[in-house]
């Protein structure tokens, strides 16, 4: 069982958007009943057999808090254009983002960078609107949380239903 809470608030205005929120407020879970294991892979080359081994259990409940996490964004959008960044300063320190859409018809081209775990990465795509109310977004962007922290370009596909308020 756990718990968090958030609390931001956005202004919008002419086209302008300001925003600032803090996220995780009271943050954490509390685990009673819980199970200890380790697996193990056998070999690297014999197969994909894990052995299982128990491992002594802490007594009570375990209680797990997070930090909480401070947010702020700033985005402008005129006719066809769009510019938006934010910002996050919490458990994995400071995080930006930061980019830019144009609109032509039915498609929006986008581009910008992502600051995370101390490199920036770039971003871009494009989202394609089917009919008044579905759309696909197609994005790529650089990331390094792999183990091995190398830059590698990862994709990622959104199908995008939009309900009419009657």
């Amino acid at each position: 069982r756990g718990i968090s809470t958030e609390f931001g608030f956005v202004v919008v205005r002419k086209g302008w958007e300001v925003g600032l929120g803090v996220e995780g407020l009271g943050n954490r879970i509390n685990w009673k009943d819980h199970k200890n294991k380790r697996f193990a892979l056998a070999g690297l080359f014999t197969g994909v057999s894990f052995t299982e081994t128990a491992l002594p259990l802490p007594s009570g409940t375990i209680r797990q808090e997070l930090p909480k996490e401070y947010v702020a964004n700033l985005g402008y959008s005129a006719g066809r254009w769009t510019v938006r960044s934010d910002w996050a300063y919490g458990l994995q320190k400071l995080g930006a983002h930061g980019g830019a859409e144009y609109r032509v018809s039915r498609v929006a081209f986008r581009g910008g960078a992502r600051y995370g775990l101390k490199k920036w990465n770039p971003t871009g795509g494009l989202g394609l609107n089917l009919t008044h109310r579905f759309g696909i977004d197609v994005g790529f962007y650089g990331n390094s949380t792999n183990m091995e922290q190398e830059r590698n370009i990862s994709m990622a596909v959104s199908l995008r239903f939009e309900h009419q308020p009657k």
